[in-house]
């Protein structure tokens, strides 16, 4: 029998003291709510799916990761961060923290500093330079065609701008396919007046053009009924001159370009020709390059690089057996003959590459140029006529009957290679007068009778122009300042002085009725024949005086005459759209060369050489 107190103390301990699974529960009832302590919880939510499962979501992109981790890591988390796209990117704990960094005092000592990262700046930055990423076009797709415009005005500032407007691929090349292209453009600018579209001489442009004039006269927003809307590209025409002229000689050059391409082919060979030129003590420093073929104006560089090292070569075919054989497998070992055939090239090309140089300025305006180059040309011709060298005289005569076919006869040139002439004040009617009676002598007065009425015709189409600008601006017209002028103070009738004013005032009268067009004809030239005459500059300091000829002076001094600065457009294309970005779309491709055009500065010189290695990489790719 047990104890009665044992038992009611054992009851009663059982009765005031809870069991332990009670305990365990009232302690979870009052636990407080443990809140995350990880920096990455205030940019993730916790979840459980469907399923039972644990996640969590981040509050940016809504990518998931799971927490059934024992450890309760979160680096998975913490690495997403680092890599979220869509996350921002500033420093919101401390947008101001500064990083350390060393200063450079002096040649001697350097100091400690500190400077503060700008991410915007650096995000620009890495856009810049994606965009003047400078690799080479290695792939474009053989269907598909680019085509680009190129914008060329004087501002209100009197500087010369140039701007892509246009890159687009063009399916089909043909002229009323590229016509609707440049239509679209100008639409797409809201461009509504042309004056001139400065293309190369293919059919296809030529039908372009001509689609691009109807439709502009269509709408009444071409100059001058689109008369003088079609410039050829000067460049390219002195391209089919020289390239024709030197025809026969191109077998000569094939020998020299053979030798050029096998010594630049391996750095040992580069090494080896580099100690010939020493031990024939050659003074020269200029680098081998090899040439596009089509390109005569690089043609012209290499063969005026080659020949300074001719005795360099002959060397090397003397002790270079290899050398001997690749060349005789190929088109040949250059001889004594090929050498002075190419020494005859040379001369001949000189000029025509210097004039090359001209036309393709990009910083100045060239158009007021272009009928001296012509004049130049034709008396280069005259000049090799007489020079007594048979080979010279035989280049010069296949010159000039391609030079014919384009300039030969005055009135197929655009009139306004004449009337730019005219808007150089250091020229003016006088020279240009003389120029076309060197050029054209059987017909000198004819063309300068057209030319008279052109320019005349030009004019009054640009002072009404500026009429109807003046009523609609609400200003008074010069006739109506004119006709207050004549007015008479009945005053002075009764004073004796009436003839005197009546005299003093027919006199003012006869000086105003004269047009701008008159008397900035009747002024004398400019004297000033330096290089550093500033056209626009010119036209910026008189245009009060002539306020329309110089609003036609900023539309005919702007015009390209030649496309090779503008096909600087095509090397843009090359390292925006290479293998590394071949899945680009033409309207991406367009965005890129258009920004990286913009960014651009505006100084920045046209050098024809510096694009000779791209013109050969476009060679070989038949670009």
């Amino acid at each position: 029998m047990s104890d009665p107190k044992q038992d009611g103390s054992t009851q009663s301990s059982q009765n005031s003291s809870p069991s332990r699974d009670d305990q365990t529960t009232n302690k979870e009832n009052v636990r407080k709510k443990i809140t995350p302590k990880a920096a990455c919880w205030n940019h993730f939510t916790k979840f459980v799916t469907e399923e039972g499962e644990k996640r969590a979501r981040c509050n940016t992109c809504d990518v998931t990761y799971t927490m059934e981790s024992t450890s309760g890591s979160t680096k998975n988390l913490n690495n997403h961060l680092k890599a979220c796209l869509k996350r921002p990117r500033g420093n919101t704990s401390n947008p101001k923290q500064s990083e350390l960094t060393f200063v450079k005092v002096s040649q001697e000592t350097t100091d400690l500093s500190t400077w503060v990262v700008d991410k915007d700046a650096v995000r620009k930055a890495l856009v810049r330079m994606s965009l003047f990423d400078d690799r080479h076009l290695d792939f474009i797709a053989e269907d598909i065609l680019y085509g680009f415009n190129t914008a060329h005005r004087v501002d209100d500032k009197w500087r010369l701008q140039k701007r892509i407007i246009n890159f687009c691929p063009i399916s089909v090349h043909r002229g009323e396919s590229i016509g609707q292209a440049i239509k679209k453009c100008l639409r797409d600018w809201g461009i509504e007046s042309v004056f001139t579209i400065t293309v190369d001489n293919a059919s296809a442009n030529s039908v372009a053009i001509e689609y691009l004039r109807k439709k502009l006269n269509h709408r009444n927003v071409s100059v001058a009924n689109g008369k003088f809307i079609h410039m050829i590209c000067v460049a390219h025409i002195l391209n089919l001159i020289v390239q024709y002229g030197i025809k026969d000689a191109t077998v000569s050059v094939d020998r020299v370009r053979g030798a050029v391409r096998y010594i630049r082919a391996s750095p040992s060979r580069l090494t080896e020709f580099n100690q010939r030129v020493k031990e024939e003590m050659i003074d020269s420093k200029a680098q081998l390059c090899l040439d596009v073929p089509t390109r005569w104006n690089s043609t012209y560089m290499m063969l005026k690089v080659v020949e300074n090292y001719k005795r360099a070569f002959e060397s090397y075919v003397r002790d270079d057996y290899n050398f001997f054989l690749d060349l005789t497998a190929g088109d040949g070992v250059p001889t004594f003959d090929d050498w002075e055939i190419v020494r005859r090239v040379i001369k001949v090309l000189e000029p025509f590459y210097h004039l090359t140089l001209k036309v393709s300025e990009s910083l100045h305006v060239t158009s007021h140029s272009l009928f001296e180059v012509l004049t130049d040309v034709h008396c280069i011709f005259d000049g090799w006529q007489d020079c007594g060298d048979l080979d010279i005289i035989s280049m010069t005569s296949k010159m000039r009957e391609k030079y014919n076919k384009y300039w030969g006869e005055g009135n197929k040139v655009n009139m306004l290679v004449y009337l730019a002439v005219i808007f150089d004040p250091r020229c003016k009617m006088i020279f240009l007068n003389f120029r076309v009676n060197l050029l054209f002598p059987n017909v000198a007065n004819d063309i300068m009778k057209m030319i008279d009425k052109e320019l005349h015709c030009l004019f009054n189409e640009y002072s009404s122009n500026a009429r109807r600008i003046e009523l609609f601006e609400g200003r008074s017209s010069s006739s109506t300042n004119l006709c207050s002028s004549m007015e008479i103070d009945q005053s002075a009738m009764k004073t004796g002085l009436a003839k005197q004013q009546y005299l003093k005032k027919n006199k003012q009268v006869g000086l105003e009725s004269k047009s701008e067009l008159d008397r900035y004809l009747g002024e004398d030239e400019e004297v000033n024949n330096s290089s550093s005459f500033d056209l626009l500059l010119w036209w910026k300091m008189n245009s009060p005086r002539f306020p329309i000829l110089a609003q036609m002076a900023r539309d005919i001094l702007a015009i390209p005459i030649s496309t090779v600065a503008s096909e600087s457009a095509i090397s843009t294309g090359e390292r925006v759209l290479d293998s590394f970005r071949s899945s680009l779309t033409p309207l991406m491709v367009e965005a890129l060369v258009y920004t990286q055009d913009c960014l651009r500065k505006s100084n920045d010189a046209f050098n024809l050489e510096d694009y000779v290695d791209e013109l050969q990489t476009m060679e070989d790719g038949n670009i």
